[in-house]
């Protein structure tokens, strides 16, 4: 997440739900961005407080959906079959210039 403004300190706050009701502070400080991760499969709400005048920006949406435990299986199988074929490749092409 980005964004851009002239406050001294901004504050990103995140909620499951649109109207803030439940607010969780993820971040508080000076950056202009801000890397989320691990978050559950669902909705999650973002928003910014300016502290140089206590506006709140637009609330963003973000909807988490993680692939299935069957998908991710398969990704790592067919990373570690390119990651052998490589591997093959590599050294038979060493012993071919010995």
């Amino acid at each position: 997440m980005t964004w851009s403004g002239k406050a001294n300190i901004y504050q990103l706050q995140e909620s499951t739900t649109s109207d803030f009701k439940s607010i969780k502070v993820i971040y508080q400080g000076k950056d202009l961005a801000r890397v989320i991760s691990g978050k559950s499969d669902g909705d999650f709400f973002y928003r910014l407080a300016d502290s140089k005048d206590s506006q709140l920006s637009n609330t963003v949406k973000v909807a988490v959906s993680h692939h299935s435990i069957m998908h991710a299986v398969l990704f790592f199988i067919a990373g570690a079959m390119v990651f052998i074929g490589i591997l093959f490749l590599i050294i038979k092409g060493n012993r071919l210039e010995s």
